[in-house]
């Protein structure tokens, strides 16, 4: 492989990566805010085409007709998605920390005090004879 090959190669990669990079991050959007707009399947179907047709005119355009460049903007498009994911996730919950366990500065709940919170809110639902919590009930608010 000359050094032609290597920097075409690289460029897919990158290209890949901006193409995943807009169509990952144009999901996460319309996620976010598709149930905030007055009619949210039209946004939905609206996004998913317009992704998808950039998505899929990048890869026809980097690819050229070339398996290795499609294979190299794949990789690309498949890095993004890791590296918009886990920006997401930081976003949401601050820094990552291991599944399963808690961060120090998590003032969330404990799994049995969550059980116990959520069995007594249940059992004062039912003494108050309120439609419980799985036939359209709010629970304990």
């Amino acid at each position: 492989m000359n050094t032609a090959e290597i920097i075409t190669l690289s460029l897919a990669v990158l290209a890949g990566f901006l193409i995943g990079a807009i169509f990952f991050g144009g999901l996460w959007w319309t996620v976010l805010y598709g149930l905030k707009v007055k009619r949210p399947a039209l946004l939905f179907i609206l996004s998913l085409t317009a992704r998808f047709g950039l998505a899929l005119t990048g890869f026809y355009v980097v690819g050229g007709g070339q398996a290795e460049r499609l294979v190299a903007c794949l990789v690309g498009f498949i890095v993004s998605r890791a590296l918009v994911g886990t920006l997401q996730s930081r976003k949401r919950r601050g820094a990552p920390h291991e599944p399963g366990r808690r961060r120090q500065d998590d003032d969330s709940l404990p799994d049995e005090a969550l059980r116990s919170t959520v069995g007594s809110c249940m059992a004062e639902r039912s003494r108050e004879n309120k439609a419980p919590v799985d036939h359209g009930g709010s629970p304990c608010i």
